[in-house]
């Protein structure tokens, strides 16, 4: 999955899982299909930041996992 950096909102749907961008370096990955969604044959997702930058992902019951590069 390669998707433009200012690409905002819905990204990609895992399974019963969506991987939602809601800001610059915050991903949310909740467990819903969303509306108008189709479910893709994706079986993992990379998540990869550039040198020196940082990615918060939002996981259920606001656990948050920092990734650094």
């Amino acid at each position: 999955m390669d998707k433009e950096r200012d690409t905002f909102g819905k990204i990609e749907q895992l399974g019963e899982l969506a991987v939602i961008r809601i800001r610059e370096r915050l991903l949310r990955i909740q467990r819903a299909l969303l509306n108008n969604s189709n479910t893709s044959g994706l079986k993992s997702l990379k998540i990869y930041t550039a040198i020196w930058q940082q990615c918060v992902v939002e996981l259920e019951h606001d656990t948050k996992i920092r990734l650094n590069a």
